[in-house]
């Protein structure tokens, strides 16, 4: 009887325990699946911001280098807020890490390798299921690099459209990264140029082109390419660029992206490393 009365006094006791056992768990679990980013974005480095317009895009009041670190975190900004819609996304160039004094965007533009990588278009893809007819087209060169040959600088002009790709060089940064944000995807910013468009064709005097780079979690590229804008005069405003301009790019991008991802292509064969380029073609 006096086990019986022990008994019917402690179940309440042993129900709430049990409650707390199954809240903790969980919370433990839905703790792992925030604690998941889908895409870890990375900003462009500033030094492969690109540009021939510097005068024309600074407002009075700021410098061109303050100017190029606006656009790079708005940029960087709008293709996260686009992707939160979606999925789980993390800007890289706000993210805070607790109990470290590491820069750690640093240490992961040193862990990668920039290089240039043919970047196939949609009109190229279309036409490989066309028979291919004889037609007479003008050359026309998308830059220059140099290569030694018998002790000797030789020139060596590129004939295809190009896009800047990235791959790790140390692929422990990746397992750092991992450690820190449990990541799926990374999406690089690999390089933004805005300088004067030279095609005679086209009335609109000024281009803005954003690369970027898709990897997967062990830091292997997936796809990539570059999204183009040709603009006026009054499209390098700075408010109007930073506004309306940017948001544009970074849709263009993000549309490209969700494309890609559902129905991926072989990535391009990597040219050359950057430094083998030759950067006076910009």
């Amino acid at each position: 009887m006096r086990f019986l009365t022990i008994t019917v006094l402690l179940l309440p006791l042993w129900i709430v325990a049990q409650d707390y056992t199954i809240q903790s768990r969980n919370w433990e679990t839905q703790t792992e699946k925030q604690g998941t980013t889908e895409m870890l974005v990375v900003p462009v480095h500033p030094h492969y911001i690109i540009s021939e317009v510097d005068r024309m895009i600074t407002p009075e009041g700021m410098t061109a280098i303050e100017m190029r670190e606006k656009l790079r975190q708005r940029f960087s900004m709008e293709m996260t807020r686009l992707l939160s819609d979606s999925l789980e996304a993390l800007d890289l160039l706000i993210s805070d890490i607790p109990d470290t004094e590491i820069d750690l965007l640093d240490y992961l533009y040193n862990a990668i390798d920039h290089r240039y990588v043919k970047h196939e278009t949609e009109e190229e893809d279309v036409k490989k299921f066309k028979i291919p007819l004889p037609k007479k087209k003008d050359k026309r060169v998308y830059g220059a690099y140099a290569t030694k040959e018998n002790g000797q600088l030789k020139r060596m002009e590129v004939d295809h459209d190009r896009y800047m790709s990235v791959e790790f060089a140390n692929p422990g940064a990746v397992d750092y990264l991992q450690d820190l944000y449990a990541f799926e995807h990374l999406l690089v910013v690999t390089q933004i140029e805005m300088r004067r468009n030279t095609e005679e064709a086209d009335d609109l005097p000024y281009l803005i082109s954003v690369h970027y780079e898709v990897m997967d979690h062990k830091g292997n590229a997936e796809y990539g390419g570059k999204t183009t804008k040709t603009l006026d005069a009054q499209d390098l405003e700075y408010t109007h660029l930073t506004k309306t301009i940017i948001k544009e790019l970074a849709k263009d991008c993000i549309a490209h992206i969700w494309k890609q991802n559902q129905s991926p292509s072989p990535l391009p064969e990597p040219e050359q490393t950057l430094r083998q380029v030759d950067s006076s073609d910009y």
